[in-house]
């Protein structure tokens, strides 16, 4: 079984309470772009791959391991968050003031609710999921290291807990509920569930 890291982007200036533009262009912080230096402590040998998603903030979080280690390739897969609210809904706001948007949204509990422009809905981001699991269990390289997003992440470990169950309005409340009871911090280094790996790791800010 190969060694397969999932790890969370460093904090973003949403993260931060900051103001955000559109999804996939939120930055790292000063302190985010700490943390993805401190991530290189966890890598004393190169990867065999790195995967980023589309948006900035995993790409800023794996460079420092990319300059450390220029000979690995890099590759954009679809693990960027779940963006389900439109992308009118993030231009010029913060966290908070998307807050009752994005609770109606979970409120709502239709798994094939799309709520704009930008946005995806719940059936498709696990879509999204199921495939990356599917990708692994036929990758043959040894060691990925996977930069993407806490929604995403949650989803993969729900979805490996869950392997058989539909996604529906219950699946989709549940999933909420577990993510909110374990959030996944940022900088933080989850092995795939069956990786060779032990706990998840905290990487010092």
């Amino acid at each position: 079984m190969p060694l397969i890291q999932l790890i969370r982007h460093a904090e973003s200036v949403a993260n931060a309470g900051g103001v955000s533009q559109t999804p996939a262009c939120i930055p790292l912080t000063d302190l985010g772009h700490q943390q993805a230096q401190a991530l290189l402590a966890h890598f004393p040998q190169a990867p065999d791959l790195v995967v980023v998603s589309p948006f900035i903030r995993t790409l800023e979080t794996a460079n420092p391991l990319l300059a450390k280690f220029p000979h690995v390739p890099v590759e954009t897969w679809p693990v960027q968050e779940f963006t389900y609210l439109d992308n009118e809904a993030y231009r010029g706001t913060t966290v908070a003031q998307r807050s009752p948007a994005a609770q109606a949204y979970w409120q709502r509990g239709d798994v094939r609710h799309c709520h704009g422009h930008g946005a995806e809905s719940f059936a498709d981001f696990m879509a999204r999921v199921d495939h990356l699991i599917e990708r692994l269990s036929l990758e043959t390289r040894r060691h990925i290291a996977i930069f993407s997003h806490g929604f995403f992440i949650s989803a993969v470990l729900w979805r490996c807990q869950h392997p058989t169950a539909p996604v529906d309005t219950r699946f989709m409340g549940d999933y909420l509920q577990n993510r909110l009871a374990n959030p996944v911090p940022n900088a933080l280094i989850v092995p795939f569930p069956g990786a060779e790996s032990r706990q998840p790791k905290l990487a010092a800010a």
